[in-house]
């Protein structure tokens, strides 16, 4: 079946291609050879995605394939399909054409299953659309379909909070049930309809014989008539034709691509494992999964669940972020049956620290640790990054992260891709999401736009019309001027949303491109307005690490972003620090014995839930880590503690 062979010469041309520094080791280099269907598991900072634009490099080379067959590159998201087109340059346009697949698990469903689906099913090409967008479609076929005296609707009423009820306001009422209509979502495994209550998803109605589970099934069934369905919808309807076309339709795949790889596997969840397997399961192609199920934390909300479970194993276990001593106290809280025996990049003078707290008083934690980065003059490194990171942001008393910063919000940015801000690096900060979202790209796209946009203005440029730019404008006026510089444009647009997404500060860079622009395409230089808004009141002198963000926690010209660790998943810090909340236990405290160097064959779905956590906050630092623990915790567990490396802080700071 496979008559293609990777050897040493072929990587050794991939290294000068990637412009690698340093050669690929014998773990990486097996992986690259390997051509068998298999797992690859790849500990944090372990260079997994060089690795394998490694072997799509080599295999583009060696193309065409036995019987004209091609190869299928399956990631979460489009900033990870743009770095994968970003860093293959020239050989990406082999890649794109056909037999070859190269896009999202969302992409390759909509186009080949879900779409067909709905031709077939409805003799209608879908439009689909994000949960909020949908919702508003949800909620005005709710409003045109059923009346006050519904089933649904008198569900609805009995699930609003008691004191909305109580208000006798109509309006608020009638808001809150669509918001929650908004929040509901078929599951097309269990075939239960589920809500998203502040990210946990809970059963909101489970029996199909039910008049509301009837009523909501046909809202949904009215809007896919129309054409308009979610991203959740298209998977469903993906399964439906799956399950009527059988394999007759699923061998087309295998007799089109001779490899599939499958990226960030960890963040598959049940219904996207469901469909791999049943296009992909047969055996008839070699497919690779690449990932870290340690990292599998989005299901942590109840919104996902991981579904991947690594079988026939390849495994990096080397990772090129950390030191040896971040890599050894990390790898206790992995998961018992995926754990590596990490290694870093040699030995530090940094040790792992713990930061105690009595009584839930954590207000001091932050200066402690910003005492420590300073102690060690983290602030001298390149670009330094210092983040504090929780689970939960924290509510009812309970310890959280607002406990830490109480100024704390959590932002999705998503909702303000067209907003208008007063300084240039509030465009350009990250955009959040609990989890995976194939729409990132156009958010940032949008912003990069908005703030070109918006800097004309301030400097009173205008069209030949007499007119400011629209972005439709502004896009044709460039195609029909400059379509050089469109070009250079859109590619610098792909590298910065990568740097953005990996937690770097491109502020500096938007801005002298911006100075470029306007001297290239209108001949003149920002005025006083412009300069301002490029500027900002910006600290030039400071770390240019999320100056904008409104997270931030300040001690001694020390700048400390305050985040989930949601939002820091795929970054690498110079300092990070790991803060316990509460999530039905302190999650710290929870797992203090996998955390001292024990653990348990069979932890909870919690215990693993939680290590899952704090394995990715502790495998985010390049050089210090730190954690919060009460401090009897600590002192009933400081001597195995002390054994596998971690200091208390206060052995640190008390010199000071």
């Amino acid at each position: 079946m496979n008559e293609v062979i990777i050897n040493s010469q072929d990587i050794r041309e991939a290294e000068f291609i990637l412009g690698l520094k340093e050669r690929f080791d014998d773990q990486r280099q097996k992986v690259i050879k390997c051509l068998e269907s298999k797992d690859i598991v790849a500990c944090p900072g372990s260079g997994k995605t060089t690795t394998l634009l490694a072997k799509l490099i080599i295999l583009a080379a060696k193309m065409p394939f036995p019987d004209n067959k091609g190869i299928c590159v399956l990631t979460h998201t489009n900033v990870a399909i743009n770095e994968i087109k970003d860093k293959l340059g020239s050989k990406a346009s082999l890649l794109l054409s056909y037999p070859n697949f190269v896009g999202t698990i969302q992409s390759f469903v909509d186009r080949y299953f879900a779409i067909p689906a709905c031709i077939k099913k409805f003799g209608v090409r879908p439009r689909i659309f994000e949960e909020n967008d949908y919702g508003q479609f949800l909620v005005k076929k709710f409003r045109s379909k059923y009346s006050w005296n519904s089933k649904l609707n008198t569900y609805l009423y009995l699930k609003i909070d008691d004191e909305i009820k109580k208000s006798k306001s109509r309006k608020a009422i009638q808001t809150a049930k669509e918001e929650i209509l908004k929040s509901l979502r078929m599951d097309y495994i269990s075939l239960k309809i589920k809500r998203k209550i502040e990210g946990n998803e809970i059963v909101f109605l489970a029996d199909p014989n039910n008049d509301s589970y009837k009523e909501y099934q046909d809202l949904v069934v009215s809007l896919m008539e129309e054409g308009i369905i979610s991203y959740n919808d298209a998977y469903g309807l993906a399964l439906m034709l799956i399950d009527e076309l059988g394999e007759e339709y699923l061998n087309l795949f295998s007799e089109r691509f001779l490899y599939v790889f499958v990226d960030e596997m960890q963040d598959t969840d049940e219904i996207q494992m469901n469909i791999l397997n049943k296009i992909f399961g047969n055996n008839k192609v070699i497919i690779q999964c690449y990932g870290d199920p340690n990292q599998a934390i989005y299901d942590f909300l109840g919104s996902k669940e991981c579904g991947w479970i690594p079988e026939e194993r390849l495994s990096i276990t080397n990772s090129k972020r950390f030191h040896n001593n971040i890599a050894y106290v990390s790898d206790f809280v992995s998961l018992p049956q995926c754990r590596y025996k990490m290694r870093g990049i040699g030995e530090s003078q940094i040790p792992p620290i713990i930061i105690t707290y009595t009584n839930d008083d954590v207000s001091n934690v932050l200066e402690y640790f910003a005492k420590l980065i300073i102690h060690y003059k983290l602030t001298d490194c390149e670009k330094p990054v210092f983040k504090a990171v929780g689970m939960v942001r924290g509510k009812d008393n309970k310890l959280g992260i607002k406990s830490y910063f109480p100024l704390f919000e959590k932002t999705d940015n998503s909702k303000n891709s067209n907003k208008d801000y007063s300084t240039l690096c509030q465009y350009l900060v990250p955009v959040n999401f609990y989890n995976t979202n194939n729409k990132s790209t156009g958010i940032y796209y949008n912003r990069f736009i908005n703030a070109i946009l918006k800097t004309l203005r301030l400097a009173n440029i205008k069209s030949e019309q007499g007119k400011f730019f629209t972005k439709s404008s502004l896009l044709r006026y460039l195609y029909e001027q400059d379509p050089m510089l469109l070009d250079l444009m859109n590619k610098l647009f792909v590298r910065l949303i990568i740097r953005i997404e990996k937690g770097n500060d491109v502020t500096k860079y938007f801005r002298n491109f911006l100075k470029a622009f306007i001297k290239r395409v209108f001949n003149t230089v920002p005025n006083e307005d412009a300069v301002f808004f490029l500027e900002g009141n910006l600290d030039l002198n400071a770390s240019e690490t999320s100056s904008c963000i409104t997270n931030v926690y300040e001690y001694e010209g020390v700048k400390i972003e305050i985040d989930t660790v949601h939002g820091v998943k795929g970054q690498t810090h110079t300092a990070t620090l790991y803060m316990e909340t509460f999530w039905n236990k302190k999650n710290v405290a929870n797992i203090i014995e996998y955390i001292r160097g024990e653990s348990k064959k069979n932890p909870s779905e919690q215990v693993k839930k939680q290590l899952k956590i704090a394995y990715v906050a502790m495998t985010r630092p390049k050089e210090l880590l730190c954690i919060t623990m009460e401090d009897a915790v600590f002192e009933q567990n400081k001597d195995k503690l002390t054994d596998l490396g971690w200091v208390h802080y206060n052995d640190i700071l008390k010199s000071i």
